[in-house]
């Protein structure tokens, strides 16, 4: 079992025939101040198994660091590959959707990704304070 695609978006969904729909990639996030809520995020990834991988379950955990390393989250999750699965190496899509997510500095943000303990992708999330908002609609 590996890691295909992995990805934030603003949403995500599986469609027919198990596609993954994705709406809006995005790798920073912008906040005038910190610490910061971000109300809506997707976390959207495809699994690829090998033949010998169906019919079996993997574990799954996925841990939001900070960036200084700290976990800020996690998530346990299962992947079932179907036995009766028609391909030779079956993608399975994963959607995690994250609410209220809670950021309290600027900086570099990774959400790590392992299966059955065994590392296997990281995705980045740059955080960044804006400037001051302006009034009356003026440009710099």
């Amino acid at each position: 079992m590996e890691v295909l695609t992995a990805l934030l978006a603003d949403a995500a969904n599986t469609g027919e025939g198990g596609k993954l729909n994705v709406l809006g990639i995005f790798h920073v996030i912008q906040a005038p101040n910190f610490p910061t809520i971000h109300h809506h995020m997707t976390l959207a990834m495809e699994f690829r198994g090998a033949p010998q991988d169906k019919g079996r379950s993997f574990k799954a955990e996925i841990q939001l660091l900070d960036p200084d390393g700290r976990q800020v989250m996690q998530f346990p999750a299962q992947i079932n590959v179907d036995r009766a699965a028609p391909e030779l190496q079956p993608i399975l899509p994963f959607v995690l959707n994250l609410q209220n997510v809670a950021f309290s500095t600027a900086g570099n943000y990774r959400f790590e990704v392992a299966i059955d303990g065994k590392f296997q992708t990281e995705i980045s999330l740059l955080l960044v304070k804006t400037g001051p908002a302006r009034s009356g609609g003026e440009t710099p």
